[in-house]
């Protein structure tokens, strides 16, 4: 049933005045590791463009796919000029701020990736120039890291989610963000121990976290992108227990978002609001073609997110590209793009 409400013809759509239709994907080149978010009557949409930050900006959805990123940030200092990775972006204490991985020009990115923060103003994302704040990094962990991202969660408390490298595969950790430029001692969250996580190589990277009717939870990226099994799994915070321990968080068996209708690799998503603030969608970037790469190719989707009875969430499955969706309530009024 989700499946049918989810998407209707462009036909169908084009009766329906209180909405835009999109189609995805929204990306077609430099699409991995997808963030965005809406903020005053504008999604503003970030990815993997590897040699900088750029930052896409539309009043819809289907509008991102014909404008042109501007270019925010980007840099020659060796020890971070290169491989930038997963961007994304944050209003705190009334400031814009930028999370992202990178490092040297090397193939070593284990050992030489690391994680920085930039500092923008207070008003768009795009209305003021950004500034080079410091490296991100916990007090008992200083090695190769990847994949910031910020958490609220259900607690009121903020942390900090990165994936690195650890004995045992690319894993998961939490900290507790305690500025925006300052993260606590890490916990070693998880790590790839079931077989769909290891495909290629073990791999869980891309946490995110989203909190939704007082139940907390974390995606990630599982198996190497350069095959075409990474999926999405998922971990559940018990209910009332500490998120910076690693035994409160369950994990899923099975993967809670994996490839279908012709997308494969599904996986680097993030999640977002809709205007009005009454739906949670996610972004997420895709292979078109079965054999599996990490490069610019893949592509950004977007879907809306679906919460079950019990408040669990239900990512569904990647719907079909080229076929007309319903926007993100509030989008807004009018005839198709």
């Amino acid at each position: 049933m989700i499946f049918f409400i989810q998407f209707v013809s462009i036909a169908a759509l084009g009766l329906l005045s209180t909405a835009r239709a999109f189609s995805n994907p929204i990306k077609t080149q430099n699409g991995s590791d997808p963030f965005m978010v809406w903020y005053g009557g504008v999604y503003y949409l970030t990815t993997t463009s590897w040699t900088d930050i750029r930052i896409t900006s539309a009043t819809t959805i289907e509008g991102l796919k014909k404008a042109t990123p501007k270019v925010v940030w980007i840099d020659s200092t060796t020890s971070r000029c290169c491989n930038i990775w997963s961007p994304e972006l944050y209003l705190l204490d009334g400031y814009w701020y930028i999370y992202y991985g990178a490092g040297p020009k090397s193939d070593d990115v284990a050992s030489t990736q690391r994680i920085f923060v930039l500092k923008g103003g207070s008003g768009n994302p795009l209305s003021s120039s950004y500034s080079f704040v410091k490296q991100i990094k916990p007090s008992n962990y200083d090695a190769g890291m990847i994949d910031p991202s910020i958490f609220k969660a259900g607690n009121s408390k903020t942390y900090f989610l990165f994936s690195a490298w650890p004995s045992g595969g690319q894993s998961i950790y939490i900290s507790e963000l305690t500025s925006p430029t300052s993260i606590g001692p890490a916990t070693l969250l998880s790590q790839p121990t079931l077989s769909w996580e290891q495909v290629g190589a073990g791999v869980e990277a891309n946490p995110v976290g989203i909190s939704h009717g007082g139940l907390d939870f974390i995606t990630f990226s599982a198996s190497l992108c350069s095959t075409s099994s990474a999926s999405l799994g998922l971990l559940t915070l018990r209910k009332g227990s500490d998120p910076l321990s690693a035994s409160s968080w369950v994990k899923s068996q099975n993967p809670a978002f994996k490839n279908a209708n012709g997308l494969y690799g599904t996986a680097g998503n993030t999640f977002f609001r809709s205007p009005d603030g009454t739906e949670d969608w996610m972004v997420f970037h895709v292979n078109r073609k079965e054999g599996g790469v990490c490069d610019g190719n893949r592509q950004t989707m977007a879907q809306k997110v679906n919460w079950g009875s019990d408040g669990k969430i239900d990512l569904g499955v990647p719907l079909p590209p080229d076929v007309g969706l319903l926007p993100p309530s509030g989008e807004g009024v009018g005839s198709l793009l």
